[in-house]
């Protein structure tokens, strides 16, 4: 077995980044854990309900691919459409920041710290004009 010399590289981690970690720690300790899951069911929960009232429909044709249970679904919502990428790359020129899946998949995270329903609700709509005006042909 070859030894990388990187993996000897562990010493104390940096007081900078502990320090940070401590204060996220606080911020997720106050608000609580059961209630950070709980407003996160709620954020895809309304999520899910836009793509159905939304994004679903004609023309644009997203299909959702997140379970819509609860106890099977996690923080994030993933859709499925064939221009995908293009659509990716029409909503970062948008300003919007999700994550792109090969070949076809779209994966949004809303953090439930921080995103609110009306952001949720922003994206939604920006996916819509987007599909709409066909601006993600450019790409």
């Amino acid at each position: 077995m070859v030894w990388q010399s990187k993996a000897w590289q562990t010493s104390a981690p940096n007081i900078l980044n502990l320090y940070t970690i401590d204060k996220a720690l606080d911020v997720i300790l106050e608000a609580g854990i059961q209630n950070i899951r709980q407003e996160s069911l709620q954020l895809t929960g309304y999520f899910i309900w836009l793509c159905h009232s939304v994004l679903s429909m004609s023309p644009m044709n997203f299909r959702l691919l997140t379970p819509e249970r609860i106890d099977q679904r996690g923080a994030h919502i993933a859709i499925q459409h064939i221009a995908a990428h293009k659509i990716f790359k029409a909503m970062l020129k948008k300003g919007f920041s999700f994550e792109y899946r090969k070949p076809d998949i779209l994966r949004f995270s809303p953090n439930a710290l921080y995103n609110t329903y009306e952001e949720l609700l922003e994206l939604v709509l920006a996916l819509k004009e987007v599909m709409e005006r066909r601006e993600f042909e450019k790409y």
